[in-house]
């Protein structure tokens, strides 16, 4: 990736753009709860890494989200997402921060919510 602090983490199976891009495409299409917030997790890389609005990834998140929904999570149906917002003061219970800090400098996911408002999955979090 060309940023530094574009979320890439040692265990990641990919440093760089172009080893990015065929992952998202098999993960795309798949309808395990972990390989679509992998998937979410290389939206927001590639956001980041080209240095673009946060907006412009819309889309592709909405798509990815409604994935999400169809899937469960031991045993619990995901009802609704919640993507976190650059600059978001850290929420413990909704974030994992991968780093220290106390704002939210980029996110790498989504926070999945069940029916009652049970946090279901926590949206990994660069912070500063």
């Amino acid at each position: 990736m060309r940023r530094a602090d574009a979320g890439v983490r040692y265990h990641d199976s990919y440093r760089n753009l172009n080893e990015l891009l065929p992952i998202l495409q098999i993960c795309s299409g798949s309808s395990e709860y972990s390989e679509i917030n992998s998937c979410i997790k290389g939206v927001y890389q590639i956001q980041t890494t080209l240095g673009l609005p946060i907006d412009n990834i819309d889309s592709a998140l909405r798509l990815l989200e409604s994935h999400l929904r169809s899937c469960t999570v031991s045993g619990k149906s995901i009802a609704r997402t919640e993507r976190v917002i650059p600059g978001a003061l850290l929420n413990s219970k909704k974030m994992l921060a991968v780093n220290n800090g106390t704002h939210v400098k980029q996110p790498l996911g989504v926070v999945c919510i069940d029916a009652e408002g049970k946090v279901l999955g926590k949206a990994k979090v660069i912070c500063s």
